[in-house]
């Protein structure tokens, strides 16, 4: 399976493992670490990335009781086999970036989300206007790790990472005031829990 790496916000992690046939771009599920293979094994080892970091990757618009439509900022899981909207039978693997029609498999861009055990967190808001924005959970003390926007929310074209731009200015608020308008557009915001 191909993979494209479009951002990485994390670190990809190396691990020994007894399955010798995992090829770059193959979802990996490692005990708590379920990710994306950057390589392929090499000597039983292989690289893999437990987000957050967006990859193009194969999705079924379907679920454990059908077909179903994707919509931006679904979120997707992983059945052991293939990506889909499959909560009941699936683990919450990350966040598609793109719709998919009912009962397509379609590659698409999906935000890999890290692995339930990380400290890590991601949050996808509505963009608007430089300043104020509401991220829900984050508190004072944590520590922004990535910022990308997303232009335009209805149809991503472009991806811009605004990092510098933005800091924590209250609990459940980030802000980026004097910086760049986000308006119609979408922000993923990665960052690190340490209350």
């Amino acid at each position: 399976m191909g993979v494209d790496t479009l951002a990485q916000g994390g670190h990809g992690h190396i691990f020994e493992v007894v399955k010798a046939s995992i090829s770059k771009g193959d979802i990996v599920n490692i005990g708590d670490i379920l990710g994306v293979a950057l390589t392929d094994t090499t000597n039983t080892f292989v690289e893999v990335d437990a987000g957050p970091s967006i990859h193009s990757l194969p999705v079924d618009a379907s679920d454990g009781e059908g077909d179903n439509p994707i919509a931006i900022g679904a979120q997707i899981y992983w059945d052991s086999t293939l990506l889909n909207a499959d909560s009941k039978n699936g683990i919450a693997f990350g966040i598609a970036l793109e719709a998919i029609a009912s009962g397509v498999l379609a590659t698409i861009r999906v935000l890999v989300q890290p692995s339930k055990k990380s400290r890590g967190k991601i949050a996808v808001v509505a963009g608007g206007a430089a300043g104020a924005h509401t991220v829900t959970g984050i508190k004072l003390g944590d520590v922004i790790t990535g910022v990308l926007h997303f232009t335009t929310a209805a149809a991503i074209a472009t991806v811009a990472d605004l990092t510098s731009e933005f800091d924590i200015a209250a609990d459940d608020a980030v802000d980026n005031t004097g910086g760049t308008s986000t308006s119609n557009d979408q922000l993923v915001i990665f960052y690190e829990s340490r209350s």
